[in-house]
């Protein structure tokens, strides 16, 4: 365990109640029909912003213990990256068996057959639900490979 302030938090609110406001100011321009349906979202919105910066300044005395494993690593921000650099050069059905027989063995340490399994599944699943069932063509990548097709 670590401790730790929670600056981001209270951060993060902030900017999110600054984002609220000024979309609520920018849409005083619009034509009364267009305003009524973002003022109706923005103001229960800056409400709730402000509440949660209100909050979040309360609990910035406390130091708090936070565990490891709720901390974001340079190891989940390294998958994250590989994952869409998987996207983007070789595309998603490609990707997806790759990147979860990667990730479960590599990553999560589990066993070959069983990162090879969940692979194969996932991959079925993909292509039976976007291909198959919804006819969805799947983005490819900047790689020539074969498309995968119905």
């Amino acid at each position: 365990m670590t401790t730790t302030r929670r600056y981001g938090s209270l951060i993060v609110a902030a900017l999110l109640l600054v984002v609220f406001v000024y979309a609520l100011y920018e849409v005083q321009t619009w034509s009364t029909r267009s305003r009524l349906f973002a003022t109706t979202i923005t103001i229960p919105a800056i409400a709730l912003a402000v509440a949660q910066v209100a909050r979040e300044a309360r609990r910035l005395d406390v130091i708090r213990s936070v565990p490891v494993e709720a901390i974001v690593s340079r190891s989940a921000i390294a998958w994250f990256a590989g994952f869409f650099a998987g996207l983007w050069l070789i595309g998603l059905m490609y990707t997806i068996p790759l990147f979860s027989a990667a990730y479960l063995r590599f990553g999560a340490g589990e066993a070959w057959a069983k990162s090879a399994a969940y692979a194969a599944v996932a991959s079925a699943f993909a292509y039976l639900l976007f291909i198959r069932f919804l006819h969805i063509p799947l983005p490819t990548g900047v790689l020539p490979l074969p498309a995968v097709a119905p």
